[in-house]
């Protein structure tokens, strides 16, 4: 005699191999979405690096003391496209990425009766890579050769 096997017999594993297939697609998700989020914590910490060399150079830029060429001194009228200041242009390393911070300056016209332009236009940009993607932040800003004192 044969025993009948109830219809329900083999549903369990079933039910039990689809639970085990949500879970490993959950799982896969998270995996996932925290790969994508340590990406996303390397882009911010780069550009976040970007800016503070980006808001140095500003700095170093705005902070000369003479006019003219001066060979101890930091002068306005050295500073040019990738010169000047204390920070050279070029490669600075921050996290094993690669920083470039170059800047483009274009004179403006002297006042009359002066050898010196009445101002400088400077660009300051900062360049990386990341992911295989050439990224940058510039930031524009005019120097005066002008000093207010207290």
């Amino acid at each position: 005699m044969r025993q009948s096997v109830p219809k329900s017999a083999g549903s369990t594993l079933i039910e039990v191999l689809l639970v085990l297939v949500m879970l490993l697609a959950a799982a896969g998700a998270l995996i996932h979405f925290r790969i994508l989020m340590q990406h996303q914590q390397v882009r911010l910490e780069l550009r976040a690096a970007a800016m503070r060399l980006l808001a140095s150079k500003l700095e170093d830029l705005q902070a000369f003391s003479q006019l003219r060429v001066s060979a101890t001194e930091t002068n306005y009228q050295s500073i040019r496209s990738n010169q000047g200041g204390v920070m050279p242009a070029g490669r600075y390393s921050e996290a094993s990425h690669d920083l470039e911070l170059h800047w483009r300056v274009t004179d403006l016209p002297a006042w009359p009766g002066w050898d010196l332009p009445a101002g400088k236009e400077v660009l300051v940009q900062v360049e990386w890579l990341s992911d295989g993607e050439r990224l940058q932040v510039q930031q524009a800003t005019l120097l005066l050769p002008l000093r207010l004192e207290p």
